[in-house]
C-alpha cells in the first residue's frame, strides 16, 4: 500500500523582531525549536515534524543545538517520505530547549558518528529475498531488503506487526541498549513468525532461523553471563507472509520466570515537539504541523483516513487550507477526511505567508490491531464537503462510503456532484447517479429530472452504454411520472433503433418491455405481448428449456407466500424478478393481481386499481379479469364511490357469468 507524503513549498513573510535566543548556525535560513519531556536512560531526545521542502530530502543540512549554544550531536533517523524527517539527538536533560537548523543548500553531511546510548531503535523494510537460515543469510537479507519503511524509538521487542508498513514479507532491525540489572547468569529466549536472532554485545545469543510459526512457550533460548550495566542490544527479524510475531525475552537473577523484555530494561529518549519556525534575521515562517488522528475500513486494505492540521503560528491568522485533494477549510486547528491514502499537495496560508506541502498521509500502521474508527463517524465531517471540488477520482468512493452506511442523504449529495461533471467522472458512473437520482426526483418534481437527464444527453453521446441508461430513464419520467405515453413510446423505440447490438442486452430489453407496458396500459394487447415477447428472447439467465415453467411457478410461490407474510417490499423484489424475466406475465393477469395486491398492503388504493383495470382493459379475457374487477369494485366502495362499485360487479356478472366471482356477487344481491 502507498503512503502519502505531503509536500511543502513555503512562500515566507519575515517579521522583524529578533529571535530570543542568538542564532547559532549562521548559514542555514531556518530553525525551529524543540521543547522536550525527558526519557529515561537515555542520552537521547527525539523529534519528528516536516520541514517543508527548506531542508535537504536526506537531512544533511540538518544541526542541533542547546539553547545555551552547545552544539548537539545528532543523527537522521528517518527522512522522507516527502518532507518528513525524524531525526535523535544528544540531550542530556538539563536545557528546557533546543534549536533544530536547516536550510543551508551548501552543507556537508555531518562528519560526526554519533549513536544514542539507551533507548531502542527499530527500523522495518521490505523483504527482497533469501534465506533467513543462518546469522549470514540474515545478513544478506538486509542487504538486499527495501524499501525503508520508517525507523524509530519502541519501547521493546514485543511485536505484532509492522508499525511502519505493510504486515507481510518484511524484515525488522532492533538496535539498541539493554541494561542488565544485576552481573550473573541470564536466560535469553526469542519467540517469532518467522526467523529471528538476537546478539547482545556483537554475539549471537539465541535464533530460531528458518522459516516458521511462533510457539507460545519458552522453547528457543540460551544462557549468557552479563555485567551489571548497559551492553550493546540487536534482535533481527523476518516475516515471510501469514502471521507475524517477534517477541524478545529474558530470565535475569531476580526474576522467577521467563517474561518480555520491558522498556526499563532498553531505557527510552526524550519526546520533542517542535515549536514554529523561525527565520534567520527574526520573524517567522507559515509552518503547520501533520497528524492521522483515525481511520476506517471500506474494506480490506481499502482506508478512509482522518488527520489533524495545526498552523503553528499559536493564535488565529486568518489561516485557510487546500488539503490537496480539491476541498478546503479553514481555522488554526483543523480536521480532514481524506478518501484514499496517497500523496497530496497542501497548502495553508496566513499572514505570515503560504505554504504548500508534501505530505504522507497513510493510515497507522502500528494502530492496525485496534477496531477502525466507524465509517458513520468519519462521514459525519464529510457530509459537510462540496463534492463538485472532490478530486474525480474519488468521489465514486465517496459515494460507496454513504451507500455502505446507508446515508440516503449524504448519497444524493454525491450523486448530484457526479451527475454534474460528465467529463471528469466516468460515463458510467455518470448514468447511474442520474438514473438514481431522476427515481427519486421525479417523485418531487419530474420536470427537474428531466432536465438533468436532457442535459446529459450530449456529454454523454460518445458513451453507448450510459446515453442508452439515460434515454431510457427520461422515458421513464414521462411513462410513469407525466403520463406522456407517446413520448416515452419514442424514447423507447430511440433506444431499440439505435443501441441494439451495440450496448448489453440488458438495456435493450428493458426498452422492449416498457414499450410492452406502454402499449398494456393502452390496451393494445397485440403490441404489448410482441414487444414483450421480444424482450424475453433476449435471454438474461442459463435457465434451460424444460426448466423455465418450473422457475416461473416457484417465483410466483415465492411472492404469495411473502404477501401472507407481510413481507412487501420482500414479495415486490421477487415479483419484479419474475416479470423481468417473464414479461409477458404481464398480459397473463396473475402478476398484476399480485401487484395490486402488494400496492393494496402497502395502503396505495389508487396504484392498485391501476393495475387490476389496467389488467382489464389489455386482456379482458384473462382468467384473473373478473378478480381485479371484483378487487376494483372493493376498492370503489372503501372509497365511498358505491355507483362505481355497482358498475364494476355488475360487469362481473354480465362478462364473467361463469366465474366464482360472479356467483359470490349475485348471492350478495
Amino acid at each position: 500500500m502507498r503512503r502519502v507524503a505531503i509536500i511543502v513549498v513555503c512562500v515566507l513573510l519575515a517579521g522583524a523582531e529578533a529571535h530570543a535566543s542568538a542564532w547559532r548556525e549562521g548559514p542555514c535560513h531556518f530553525r525551529r525549536p524543540v521543547d522536550i519531556t525527558p526519557g529515561n536512560r537515555s542520552d537521547a531526545a527525539t523529534v519528528s515534524f516536516y520541514h517543508g521542502g527548506r531542508a535537504k530530502p536526506d537531512g544533511s543540512d540538518i544541526r542541533v543545538y542547546a539553547e545555551d549554544g552547545t552544539k548537539a550531536a545528532h543523527a537522521i533517523l528517518q527522512a522522507g517520505p516527502g518532507d518528513f524527517v525524524r531525526l535523535a539527538f544528544q540531550y542530556d536533560g538539563k536545557p528546557s530547549r533546543y534549536y533544530i537548523y536547516y536550510g543551508n543548500a551548501d552543507a556537508k553531511p555531518s562528519t560526526e558518528k554519533w549513536e544514542p546510548k539507551g533507548g531502542l531503535i527499530l527500523e522495518t523494510r521490505g523483504y527482497r529475498g533469501g534465506d533467513p537460515g543462518s546469522l549470514n543469510g540474515m545478513r544478506d537479507i538486509i542487504k538486499r531488503s527495501e524499501p525503508k519503511f520508517g525507523k524509530g524509538f519502541v519501547k521493546n521487542v514485543f511485536q505484532g506487526l509492522n508499525i511502519f508498513g505493510p504486515h507481510t514479507n518484511y524484515v525488522s532491525i532492533y538496535h539498541g541498549t539493554l541494561y542488565a540489572p544485576s552481573t550473573g547468569k541470564y536466560v535469553m529466549c526469542t519467540s517469532s513468525d518467522d526467523a529471528s536472532f538476537m546478539l547482545i554485545d556483537a554475539k549471537l545469543v539465541v535464533s530460531w532461523p528458518g522459516w516458521h510459526g511462533p510457539v507460545a512457550d519458552t522453547r528457543y533460548n540460551a544462557t549468557v553471563d552479563l555485567d551489571a550495566g548497559p551492553h550493546a542490544f540487536e534482535y533481527l527479524h523476518i516475516n515471510g507472509g501469514g502471521g507475524s510475531a517477534a517477541v524478545a525475552a529474558w530470565q535475569h537473577p531476580g526474576m522467577a520466570r521467563i517474561a518480555p523484555i520491558g522498556p526499563d530494561a532498553f531505557g527510552w529518549p526524550g519526546t520533542g515537539r517542535a515549536g514554529p519556525v523561525e527565520l534567520r534575521g527574526g520573524g517567522g515562517a507559515a509552518d503547520f504541523l501533520c497528524e492521522v488522528t483515525a481511520e476506517g475500513n471500506l474494506s480490506e486494505d481499502n482506508y478512509i483516513v482522518k488527520a489533524a492540521f495545526e498552523d503553528t503560528a499559536g493564535e488565529e491568522t486568518g489561516t485557510t487550507w487546500d488539503f490537496g485533494d480539491g476541498l478546503e477549510g479553514s481555522g488554526r486547528i483543523t480536521e480532514h477526511v481524506y478518501l484514499q491514502e496517497g500523496d497530496y499537495s497542501i497548502k495553508m496560508k496566513n499572514r505570515q505567508g503560504e505554504c504548500v506541502n508534501r505530505v504522507q498521509v497513510v493510515h497507522r500502521w502500528w494502530n492496525d490491531m485496534a477496531a477502525p474508527t466507524p465509517l458513520a463517524e468519519l462521514a459525519r465531517q464529510m457530509k459537510a464537503y462540496d463534492f463538485t471540488r472532490l478530486n474525480a477520482k474519488l468521489v465514486k468512493k465517496a459515494l460507496a462510503i454513504f451507500q455502505d452506511i446507508e446515508d440516503a442523504t449524504g448519497a444524493e449529495a454525491v450523486m448530484k456532484a457526479i451527475v454534474a461533471r460528465p467529463g471528469e467522472v466516468d460515463a458510467d458512473s455518470v448514468a447511474e447517479s442520474a438514473v438514481t437520482l431522476s427515481r427519486s426526483e421525479s417523485f418531487r418534481a419530474p420536470e427537474d429530472a428531466l432536465k438533468m437527464l436532457t442535459g446529459l444527453e450530449k456529454p454523454l453521446e460518445n458513451s453507448p452504454a450510459a446515453l442508452a441508461r439515460v434515454l431510457l430513464a427520461e422515458g421513464d419520467v414521462h411513462f410513469y411520472f407525466m403520463q406522456k405515453q407517446d413520448k416515452a413510446l419514442e424514447l423507447y423505440d430511440r433506444v431499440v433503433s439505435r443501441f441494439a447490438g451495440k450496448v448489453q442486452e440488458h438495456t435493450v430489453r428493458i426498452a422492449k418491455i416498457r414499450i410492452g407496458d406502454v402499449y398494456r396500459e393502452r390496451g393494445d394487447y397485440e403490441k404489448a405481448l410482441k414487444a414483450y415477447t421480444e424482450g424475453e428472447k433476449l435471454k438474461i439467465n442459463p435457465w434451460p428449456e424444460d426448466r423455465l415453467a418450473v422457475r416461473k411457478g416457484g417465483l410466483f410461490m415465492e411472492v404469495e407466500n411473502l404477501l401472507k407474510d407481510g413481507k412487501l417490499d420482500d414479495a415486490a423484489e421477487s415479483l419484479d424478478t419474475l416479470e423481468w424475466e417473464y414479461p409477458a406475465e404481464r398480459l397473463r393477469g396473475e402478476s398484476s393481481v399480485l401487484r395490486g395486491r402488494i400496492a393494496l398492503g402497502r395502503k396505495n388504493s389508487s396504484e392498485a386499481y391501476k393495475q387490476f383495470m389496467a389488467l382489464v382493459k389489455v386482456n379482458p379475457r384473462s382468467e384473473y379479469a373478473a378478480e381485479c374487477l371484483y378487487l376494483s369494485a372493493l376498492i370503489k366502495e372503501q372509497e365511498g364511490n358505491k355507483d362505481e362499485a355497482a358498475a364494476l360487479r355488475k360487469r362481473i356478472v354480465d362478462e364473467y357469468p361463469e366465474s366464482p366471482r360472479a356467483a359470490e356477487v349475485t348471492k350478495q344481491k
